[in-house]
């Protein structure tokens, strides 16, 4: 039987909550809050892929595509989605890029079978264009299990954009964080026009089996 913990959040309550872990069920299964039905995580390989739009050093919305039990998965959007802008997103893989210079980037991040998310690490705080509280920066820790090696995922960088300066100054002031063994993610978002769309963030650890 698995258990988890919810971390405090990150960055600002605003918007509406979302939290793709439902509950625990009686069976010891992890269950995900989907939109039809409530499917059960696969514990050993919980995400199979992440893909992230930011914008003007900022995070505006993630997709995530949880791996079930049955084999099958499920995908939950977060914040900001425009599909038609992931036509020319940045897949990762092996060896990683340690910043990226476009004003618009999406990221494709997918998790081989012996690979595992095993941190997430970030900024939050103030950002000027957007008049508020925002998640600025994402980075993901990711390990090979049949390698033994690591390797981060760091997309969210203010280099060459409009407004430079104005982005690193709210990175340098941004509260920093660090999460590890995470399950599935939570938090705050809205679903408007993307700037600010994902205020907060929470994220549910691996507690391992009792």
């Amino acid at each position: 039987m698995h258990t988890y913990i919810t971390t405090s959040l990150v960055g600002e309550r605003a918007g509406d909550i979302f939290r793709d872990i439902f509950i625990r069920d009686a069976d010891g299964k992890i269950l995900i809050d989907g939109p039809e039905g409530k499917p059960a995580l696969d514990i050993n390989h919980p995400i199979q892929k992440i893909v992230m739009h930011s914008r003007f050093a900022a995070v505006d919305g993630l997709s995530v595509t949880y791996q079930l039990d049955t084999g099958e998965n499920l995908t939950l959007n977060r914040g900001f989605q425009r599909p038609d802008l992931y036509a020319n997103a940045i897949e990762f893989g092996g060896e990683t890029p340690s910043a990226l210079t476009r004003q618009a980037t999406d990221l494709v991040m997918r998790y081989a079978e012996n690979e595992r998310l095993v941190g997430v690490s970030g900024r939050t705080g103030f950002h000027p264009w957007y008049r508020g509280n925002v998640i600025l920066w994402l980075a993901f820790v990711i390990y090979d299990t049949a390698k033994g090696t690591t390797r981060v995922v760091n997309p969210v960088r203010p280099l060459d954009t409009p407004g430079q300066g104005e982005a690193e100054a709210a990175l340098a002031q941004g509260a920093q964080f660090y999460v590890s063994d995470v399950l599935a993610l939570g938090g705050f978002h809205t679903q408007g026009d993307g700037y600010g769309s994902l205020p907060g963030l929470f994220f549910y650890k691996n507690e391992g089996a009792q």
